[in-house]
């Protein structure tokens, strides 16, 4: 009997264990995510270090310089970037801004290199942090920029005037929260929530734990702020320092139902799996057989050689020939299920999935049968065998595409692709459902199975 009472309370024990309140993981959290003092303290001077050569580099140039970015406002987690602006005057040309900074890269930085945004910026190594090195103009006011990035110290100095040192807690813990999730970063691969929106957002809610809370609630569209734009995305959050800008036009709807869906769960079983979610395990290749053998007629990829290394150009122009691909697909009646790409070892990979793969017919309708024309279509359609149909002659013959497979030929030909990736497709590869298997199973696994990172 005291046997069988202990195993109770034991069990009762165990579950209460691992049954922790949204507070307690969030305790756990800040622990493994937020630098200590001596962290801290070293990112912050090296940052500084790094903003003083640059002002000496300068010299008597009259630039101002700012730390921007997480680092100057307090909301980084370990291993940050370092975000230096240089600010030029409002007359400055894009040249002289490009010059500048390529040539401070060229001294300061190690293996710099140029990136592009709205104009050229420099990257690169400074003991051991990933530098960017960004030019922009001397704006009196928020709302006259004259590029994105002019916003960027306003930025800055917003979020480090207006969250208090507790709030920058939590927006520590969201970007983590995002991050583990899939959704942190508004760059054209994820399409989800910048540094910013994401600090906006505890601005906005006052805490992680309240700002979960509120996110299971929303709806098909969220607006936040006064908006008088057009919606250009599921989320609308007004920039508290430009009217006229919505900060989560990047968020795809994607990764806006994704932080919804997270949320939701989150909230039922609070968990540190979403903030470190366990690696999912491919399974190999004879259970991705046996489990999506039901597809096998019905997947194609297409395969194709990526030159350009800069992902800020490759994968927009990717995404608009897929999209394009799918729309010639959907407009010639073979309905696409689901569509993807990837990019892997500079080989970019596009799955389409099809609503069916055999043979289509098509009803062809004539003229009507009192019409003039009606011999002649029922001469040149004879091999089908014309019959009336509603008042008119038609024919069922075969689609002029027959199968999912030519159509999709047809549809790399006849979609719009960018420029550099047009040619590559001409030499495209269609890849059969087992050669998916054999060649991307980890692609394959992530279009077929979708895993969710924190289940």
């Amino acid at each position: 009997m005291h046997d069988k009472f202990y195993n109770i309370f034991y069990n009762m024990n165990v579950c209460y264990m691992y049954m922790m309140s949204g507070e307690d993981v969030v305790k756990k959290i800040q622990e493994k995510i937020i630098p200590s003092v001596e962290e801290s303290l070293y990112v912050e001077q090296v940052a500084e270090k790094l903003k003083n050569s640059v002002l000496e580099e300068l010299g008597d140039i009259n630039y101002k310089v700012e730390l921007c970015g997480s680092i100057a406002k307090g909301t980084y987690l370990k291993n940050p970037d370092i975000d230096i602006f240089v600010i030029f005057p409002i007359d400055s040309t894009i040249l002289l801004m490009r010059n500048t900074v390529r040539e401070l890269g060229k001294k300061l930085l190690e293996r710099s290199f140029e990136k592009y945004a709205q104009h050229p910026y420099t990257k690169g190594k400074y003991e051991g942090f990933d530098v960017d090195i960004v030019p922009c103009y001397d704006i009196p006011e928020s709302s006259n920029i004259k590029s994105a990035v002019d916003r960027t110290p306003y930025h800055t100095r917003f979020i480090k005037e207006h969250l208090s040192d507790e709030q920058k807690k939590d927006i520590r813990i969201l970007k983590k929260f995002m991050k583990a999730i899939g959704v942190y970063g508004a760059d054209n691969a994820t399409q989800g929530f910048s540094g910013y929106l994401t600090e906006l957002l505890i601005y906005q809610y006052g805490s992680f734990l309240k700002a979960v809370e509120e996110f299971s609630k929303w709806k098909h569209i969220t607006r936040i702020g006064h908006w008088e734009g057009a919606d250009d995305g599921p989320l609308i959050f007004v920039d508290p320092i430009d009217k006229n800008r919505n900060v989560a036009s990047a968020v795809s709807a994607k990764s806006y139902y994704t932080l919804i869906a997270a949320s939701i769960d989150f909230i039922r079983h609070p968990a540190e799996t979403f903030f470190f979610p366990e690696k999912k395990k491919i399974p190999n290749k004879e259970d991705m057989y046996s489990f999506s053998e039901f597809m096998k007629d019905n997947l194609y990829a297409i395969t194709f050689e990526i030159e350009e290394e800069n992902d800020d150009i490759t994968i927009p122009q990717i995404r608009r020939s897929a999209n394009g691909i799918e729309k010639k697909l959907n407009g010639a009646g073979f309905t696409v299920k689901d569509m993807a790409f990837f990019i892997k070892n500079s080989i970019g990979i596009i799955m389409f999935l099809f609503e069916f793969s055999g043979y289509r017919t098509d009803l062809h309708l004539g003229p009507p049968v009192s019409s003039a024309n009606s011999v002649n279509f029922r001469e040149k359609w004879k091999e089908y065998h014309p019959f009336i149909k509603n008042g008119s002659w038609a024919v069922i013959k075969p689609d002029k595409y027959g199968t999912s497979y030519a159509a999709l030929c047809s549809a790399i030909k006849l979609a719009a692709h960018g420029k550099n990736i047009k040619d590559s497709l001409k030499n495209s590869k269609i890849l059969s459902y087992g050669e998916i298997i054999e060649e991307f199973p980890e692609e394959f696994y992530q279009f077929v199975y979708h895993p969710i990172p924190w289940m």
